[in-house]
């Protein structure tokens, strides 16, 4: 095994402190202490996955697979095997890398959803840099959407990239209202925190719906509250979740006629600063802003978070761009997401995450979910004990909740342990050496 590595590049060490049953647990690098890290990972589907061998007989063949860049699902083609674990796909056209044959899931055998069926890559990066002519002021998102052979998504994409070529006063139509963006002030727009851009103010003029009270406000919280009525089964809310989702990837026919018109206001609202203003003042020229987006609007959906969790807590919120100077906390993050994908020791030692991951998934762990494990962990490439602490950072990430049993060798003299939780239980092995397994072969080896 390589030596772990410190946390990050900075030189910060972890603290160490007692818990778990070899005394140790960990805490984040001082500078990160007050940093709160994302509290929900892009989740997969929960089926089970073949992880798969590739010779060079498979290349042009369609897999599912993980992003070494970012951790998302994709489907791709096979282009080439490089070696030491590392794998080239064709991906929309794109070159994209994967390291280790674990992250290579399953083959498809229809092959074109490789490049047609987008569903599979829901929170994948679909950045590009076209916009839309400058000298254009009015959208119409469905026109824009059906005229371009464009999702939703895509055309508020060319409308921001339009904006930020020159910001100026435009007016974005949507087929249950309208919003009014205007040039703000200045603000940075990469994490980096070296340039700055005009920002992308949204607001609402009262003619463009009908009477509906109080003028509603600006702001994420605001928008969360008409989204999320106490009055409302929360199977409506889901559905409300996944029209979102479904407008937002489609190509804009949808006039949430049903809705009230404060929910109209507060879902363009929430669309226009999501998709729009926010990516513009936290990474102007990716998707990730949109991505923990979109991964928390499918959380919604499931029905494992409420839509004020989401966006409804200045301080909590777990779209960081809905906090009190949330812009700031996002492009941290993006930060610390960047230096970790860069480290090497990020895909070492990870036996007791992957041998959950596998009872609970039929997976091992995607990159987003190390890098959440091990930044609440506040440490890169440390082996693990199965401690409460350590599995309780684990099943966090994994958005699971299940009572987890840890099974010891007959001849470690070791007992085996249970960490609480809900049925089912999930089966661990421990195999010697810190080292975890899911499936462990000859189960006579095991109390």
């Amino acid at each position: 095994m390589k030596q772990s590595q410190s946390f990050l590049k900075t030189g910060a060490s972890s603290a160490a402190s007692g818990s778990g049953k070899n005394g140790l647990s960990f805490m984040p690098p001082a500078q990160f202490r007050n940093l709160p890290f994302m509290s929900k990972p892009v989740t997969l589907p929960a089926g089970v996955f073949q992880l798969m061998d590739v010779t060079g007989d498979d290349i042009g063949n369609v897999f599912n697979i993980i992003l070494y860049r970012n951790g998302n699902h994709a489907v791709g083609s096979l282009v080439a095997i490089n070696g030491s674990g590392w794998y080239t796909f064709s991906v929309h056209g794109n070159n994209e890398t994967v390291r280790g044959k674990d992250n290579i899931l399953s083959e498809v055998m229809d092959e074109s959803s490789s490049e047609s069926d987008e569903s599979d890559n829901d929170n994948g990066d679909y950045y590009n840099d076209f916009a839309f002519d400058t000298d254009k002021n009015e959208f119409d998102i469905a026109e824009e959407a059906q005229e371009n052979d464009m999702t939703v998504k895509e055309v508020m994409m060319g409308i921001r990239n339009s904006f930020r070529e020159a910001p100026r006063t435009i007016r974005v139509h949507y087929p249950f209202g309208s919003k009014t963006i205007a040039k703000g002030n200045q603000a940075f727009d990469t994490p980096e925190e070296t340039t700055k851009q005009p920002q992308a103010m949204v607001s609402y003029r009262g003619k463009d719906y009908e009477k509906h009270g109080k003028k509603i406000g600006k702001d994420y919280d605001k928008w969360a509250m008409e989204l999320s009525d106490d009055s409302e089964d929360e199977d409506e809310k889901q559905e409300r979740a996944t029209r979102m989702i479904n407008y937002l990837d489609g190509n804009g026919d949808d006039d949430f006629d049903d809705m009230s018109e404060r929910g109209k206001i507060s879902m363009g609202g929430l669309f226009s600063v999501g998709l729009i203003s926010d990516p513009l003042r936290t990474q102007f020229d990716t998707t990730r802003t949109e991505n923990d987006f979109f991964s928390l609007l499918r959380e919604r959906e499931s029905g494992n978070i409420g839509f004020r969790e989401m966006f409804g807590d200045k301080s909590d919120s777990l779209f960081y761009p809905a906090r009190k100077e949330g812009s700031s906390q996002q492009r941290e993050k993006i930060r610390v997401e960047t230096e970790l994908e860069n480290e090497d020791a990020l895909w070492e030692n990870n036996c007791l995450i992957n041998a959950i991951c596998q009872a609970a998934h039929g997976r091992n762990a995607t990159m987003m979910e190390l890098l959440t494990i091990r930044f609440n962990l506040g440490n890169v490439g440390q082996m693990m004990v199965a401690s409460p602490h350590n599995i309780g950072v684990i099943r966090n990430a994994l958005g699971i909740n299940n009572r987890i049993v840890v099974h010891y060798r007959t001849n470690s003299f070791t007992p085996n342990e249970t960490i609480v939780g809900i049925n089912p239980a999930l089966h661990i092995y421990h195999t010697g050496h810190q080292h975890f397994i899911h499936n462990p072969g000859n189960l006579s080896l095991y109390k």
